[in-house]
């Protein structure tokens, strides 16, 4: 392996140099590694914008802690803020080993000669080829050393938040119907309805603590969960390469032969995407007909899957010019799964680079909690009691009362799935709901705020303020800004 030289010492030059001098006088000699490394070069500037890099191929002690070095003013060893031209240097002008392309250039190279020699003695171990040998992505971590981390652009990709829920069958508040967003994030699509059961499962992959169990409820049919990822996230890909690894799993005497997945752009308007990215699911083997501005990136092809863990990855694909949002999706294409057959999913992620590495949790779980937060509220309203204050609002005639929900701030406007019983009273008059309708046509509804609408009722005061309470201790409110 080749050395990579460290000290940054900083120091000044203590004599004029112009630009054909090959002389650097130095204060401090002990600045700099002797002579003999891979890298010997210093650094000299007067500023950040104006600067000179040069090799140099002696290094010599004077008195008192002084020397000189002999530099190179031109070449490939030669570099400068002024198109690689040498530049004149006053006395006083800062000295130092910095750190420099040259650096990255060598670790770049230890890195990738100390991959071969791991891969190597595995290969020698184990007969087979290292499993997690990934060169080219430690490489590409630091070719840029200001670069940001790399950041899972799918969230909730270990399933560890589940605030709608834990379970889903055909009896559950939220249904495991096509379409439904169930898990955080996560959309169940299916070829009809109660296709799978849906739960959050434990201790399935070895670097999460939660994962998705699908129970197939319907025998021979597709299912599969899809992420879409908001345009925020995805503009700024355009044209760049992303990556997706997916940790899967079957079970003993349940089996599910296959999964496939897709990584699909759509070129609709931003945002306003449509959620059932299947048009027609076709028969098995053949991928799917996408619903209308969806497209896929990839060739889906059949995973097998089997009773120990597998990490999958589909790498190197390219965003295209009109992409506004993406979507991650992963199916069973068989059609031959049994009721009581069983998937695993876990460690989903996708990220902007041309090779995905192991999978990365959030930075603290608290922050999963946070991204799922402004697409769902845990708890916003309904705590379990009976007659719990949930909204207060306004009278508009004697029919119609507009209380409104105050939420956390959320991605969109949102939606409102109403569970249970709930209570409409003002000073006039308490009634007990027997419906509530969400207002489509009032624009007090923002990314905090959700207005309803009660109208079944007579006798209201306009002008009066209303109240909106729970009518049973069941009783809850969910709200939604899914895409």
């Amino acid at each position: 392996m080749m050395p990579l030289m460290g000290g940054s010492l900083q120091t000044t030059i203590t004599a004029d140099i112009n630009q054909t001098d090959t002389r650097l006088d130095v204060a401090d000699i002990a600045a700099f590694p002797d002579v003999g490394s891979t890298n010997n070069r210093v650094t000299i500037w007067s500023s950040k914008a104006v600067w000179e890099v040069c090799k140099y191929t002696a290094k010599v002690a004077t008195t008192n802690g002084a020397g000189y070095l002999t530099i190179v003013r031109s070449g490939d060893d030669h570099s400068s803020s002024s198109s690689g031209t040498a530049l004149s240097w006053t006395a006083g002008a800062k000295a130092a080993r910095n750190v420099n392309k040259r650096d990255f250039d060598v670790l770049q190279a230890n890195i990738g000669d100390h991959e071969t020699r791991l891969g190597s003695a595995e290969n020698a171990i184990t007969g087979k080829e290292p499993a997690n040998s990934n060169i080219q992505a430690h490489i590409d971590s630091i070719s840029n050393p200001h670069a940001e981390p790399r950041k899972n652009l799918i969230i909730n990709g270990e399933f560890s938040i589940a605030q709608r829920g834990t379970s889903y069958t055909s009896s559950t508040w939220r249904p495991n119907s096509d379409d439904s967003y169930l898990l955080d994030r996560w959309l169940l699509l299916s070829d009809g309805n109660d296709i799978v059961d849906v739960s959050q499962d434990t201790l399935k992959f070895a670097r999460s603590r939660y994962a998705l169990k699908a129970e197939v409820e319907t025998s021979n049919k597709k299912f599969g969960f899809c992420q879409i990822i908001e345009a925020n996230s995805c503009i700024p890909l355009r044209g760049q390469n992303v990556s997706l690894s997916v940790a899967a799993k079957t079970a003993t005497n349940k089996i599910i032969n296959n999964i496939r997945v897709a990584v699909l752009e759509w070129t609709g308007a931003a945002d306003a995407v449509i959620s059932d990215v299947v048009s027609a699911w076709g028969n098995q083997g053949t991928t799917p007909t996408w619903a209308a501005s969806w497209a896929v990136l990839n060739t889906p092809a059949n995973l097998t899957l089997s009773t120990s863990e597998q990490t999958f990855k589909v790498e190197n694909l390219t965003v295209g010019g009109s992409c506004n949002n993406l979507a991650v999706f992963v199916w069973v294409d068989d059609t031959d799964a049994a009721v009581d057959d069983l998937l695993y999913l876990g460690e989903i992620q996708m990220v902007n680079a041309s090779t995905v590495g192991y999978f990365i949790h959030e930075d603290h779980f608290a922050e999963c909690i946070r991204r799922c937060q402004i697409y769902t509220p845990e708890n916003v309203v309904g705590t379990g009691q009976n007659n719990t204050i949930i909204a207060i609002g306004g009278i508009q005639s004697t029919t119609k009362a507009y209380p409104v929900i105050h939420h956390p701030d959320m991605a969109y406007p949102p939606s409102g799935t109403f569970v249970g019983s709930f209570s409409i009273s003002s000073f006039a008059l308490g009634a007990q709901c027997t419906g509530i309708s969400i207002s489509t046509t009032n624009s007090g509804s923002s990314r905090t705020t959700l207005e309803c609408t009660y109208a079944t009722q007579s006798g209201y005061s306009a002008g009066q303020f209303c109240l909106l309470a729970s009518g049973s201790a069941s009783s809850f409110i969910v709200l939604e800004a899914e895409l």
